[in-house]
């Protein structure tokens, strides 16, 4: 079930993160994390380091909106669009 409370308030220079340690009950984070691992297109990046080329030891995912890019260490990741958003609902009980 979503949490139902506003949050740990973290102040940031020039921001603030909003954070709920329990956002989703496990049962329903498991559920999520599986669908992320399924749909998302992960690739592993390549990056470089004091003149050599190595495998970044993660998989990587990159969305964004048009005209967006990211990059660092001289690999450019490919963005591609986003994917429907998926609808948690919460449940009574």
């Amino acid at each position: 079930m979503l949490v139902e409370t506003a949050g740990e308030r973290i102040l940031l220079p020039g921001g603030e993160l909003r954070w709920w340690p329990a956002f989703l009950s496990p049962e329903r984070a498991g559920c999520a994390f599986r669908a992320l691992r399924r749909r998302a297109h992960w690739e592993r990046s390549r990056i470089r380091i004091a003149g050599r080329w190595l495998e970044v030891p993660r998989l990587n995912a990159w969305y964004g909106e048009p005209g967006r890019e990211y990059g660092y260490s001289g690999t450019r990741l490919v963005r591609r669009p986003f994917f429907p958003r998926p609808r948690l609902v919460a449940r009574p009980g």
